[in-house]
């Protein structure tokens, strides 16, 4: 007599479950890891891609910013004190990196948008279309793959 009470209260829990579907994670920004390097030393960044500017409150005079996880070169502005060239640049581990020139501190940044993790679809395999930038790395074969260490090339 137990079992079958607990059968259809299990099954009338697990239908609840799937009438209210968990929230999509698109619809929260999504967050971002960026490493700023100068000579002296380093400083760590987390924040998210919400479109509005975050300090960095560090005056350290910046030569280059790690972006492991985000598309920061397109998708963020670097807001600095003077004029400042940016230009991608992979390490030699083949982590993606921005380079800063001429050196100088980074008051405060600005991201928005997604992009797609490594290793996850980055093409609707029904329509073809690409599904979004991929984060630190590139779309081939359907998945985003990790950028390559140019010492790996060689």
């Amino acid at each position: 007599m137990k079992a079958s009470f607990y059968v259809p209260l299990s099954l009338g829990l697990a239908n609840g479950m799937l009438a209210h579907p968990l929230e999509p994670e698109s619809s929260w920004p999504q967050l971002l890891t960026l490493v700023f390097h100068s000579a002296d030393g380093q400083y760590p960044m987390r924040l998210p891609a919400d479109g509005r500017e975050h300090l960095t409150n560090n005056a350290m005079t910046v030569n280059y910013i790690d972006a492991p996880d985000f598309t920061a070169q397109k998708q963020c502005t670097f807001r600095t004190p003077g004029k400042v060239a940016l230009v991608n640049g992979i390490d030699s581990r083949g982590l993606q990196q921005i380079l800063v020139g001429p050196p100088q501190p980074v008051v405060g940044v600005t991201c928005s948008g997604t992009c797609v993790p490594t290793w996850i679809t980055c093409v609707n395999p029904r329509t073809g279309a690409e599904l979004g930038e991929c984060c630190s790395g590139y779309c081939d074969k359907g998945r985003c793959q990790p950028w390559l260490s140019p010492a790996a090339l060689t």
